[in-house]
């Protein structure tokens, strides 16, 4: 643990217990000091001492309860053992109320300075101390659960976080680096025929790279910045195609600061080269790119080749960039994709809410 995260968690900690210490100390002015200054008697020292023990034996519960029946009783469903604790501490409190009064004669020394007569004293329920002891379980109880509620909470959200993250990183490992490879070939074969050009995809390519790798790791990235990795990928991949003409790439109206998870429209169009164009027939391939104020939208078709079957396509890329969607943008992004028979195409439309 760090040292920020341990000073944050100390100073939570004594921001509570400077708390509860104000609390207890505005409990018991309100019922049992503030109360007794406005009386015009002489009070007796032994009234002070019994309320300064009362109050003593109220925290005692309080902190009793909190920490040791909730927890170890209560929320682990032995209700009859916490009711036959609580019910124990009632008993307590009453025998103490009333052994003090009897051991010190209290109720005739107030009577005495009230200047009336002392009624005589059954064995009966104190009735103050009664209710004292069932609001400080009640709200120790409260206060307690809800404590340990929120506490369950965070951890179990935390968790969460957690395997989402480790999910999203293997997800995000998944997408296939094959077009790297396969560009390099491509730009190695322009050293012989073209230098300069090579000079400049090799260039596009480490510009790829270098962004598949930083972004790899963050959040979010700006949709200007996805959209130029988007381009610099289109253009290396022309430059295997016969026909780079056939490919065509959209962008509209892309607004500045918006950002989306890097990546993920990528699988689509690379899914697109690779079944949409074949070495032995013209292919067609359209990416449209256009984001409004809230939304970023992408659209992507592509002519089926024949020497391309359903049955043997991968869709390890497309499952894996779904689940970064549900996780990433849950009820926040419209997927929708398929063949389309009538012109053997191949179609994706995806929509997100930024």
């Amino acid at each position: 643990m760090g040292k920020g995260l341990t000073s944050d968690l100390i100073i939570r900690e004594n921001i509570g217990a400077v708390v509860q210490v104000l609390a207890w100390a505005l409990f018991a002015s309100i019922l049992f000091i503030h109360p007794v200054l406005t009386w015009t008697i002489v009070i007796p020292f032994e009234f002070w001492t019994k309320q300064t023990i009362t109050i003593c034996l109220l925290i005692g519960v309080y902190i009793l309860t909190g920490r040791v029946f909730v927890p170890r009783l209560l929320i682990h469903g032995r209700y009859v053992a916490f009711t036959a604790s609580v019910i124990a501490l009632l008993l307590v409190l009453q025998l103490y109320s009333f052994g003090y009064d009897a051991f010190t004669d209290l109720p005739r020394m107030m009577a005495r300075a009230w200047g009336i007569k002392l009624k005589e004293r059954k064995l009966d329920l104190d009735m103050f101390m009664f209710f004292l002891t069932l609001m400080m379980v009640g709200i120790s109880t409260s206060v307690s659960l809800i404590g340990y509620y929120r506490l369950n909470t965070y951890l179990k959200e935390q968790s969460e976080k957690q395997n989402i993250n480790a999910e999203l990183l293997f997800l995000r490992s998944q997408i296939n680096p094959h077009f790297f490879f396969n560009t390099l070939n491509t730009i190695y074969s322009l050293t012989y025929t073209n230098v300069e050009h090579s000079r400049e995809s090799l260039l596009r390519l480490s510009r790829m790279m270098r962004y598949a790798l930083n972004k790899s790791e963050e959040g979010l990235t700006a949709v200007s910045s996805e959209v130029s990795f988007i381009k610099d990928y289109v253009d290396l991949m022309k430059l295997r195609l016969r026909a780079p003409e056939s490919v065509a790439l959209e962008i509209e109206e892309l607004k500045n600061g918006a950002t989306v998870a890097p990546m993920l429209m990528l699988p689509f169009i690379e899914n697109a080269f690779k079944y949409g164009s074949g070495s032995d027939e013209q292919h067609n391939i359209k990416i449209v790119i256009r984001q409004s104020v809230t939304h970023l939208h992408l659209w992507v078709s592509n002519y089926i080749t024949k020497a391309v079957d359903d049955s043997h396509k991968s869709k390890v890329g497309i499952a894996n960039t779904t689940r970064r969607l549900n996780l990433l943008y849950p009820g926040k992004h419209q997927l929708d994709h398929g063949r389309n028979n009538s012109d053997n195409t191949y179609f994706v439309k995806l929509d997100i809410a930024l």
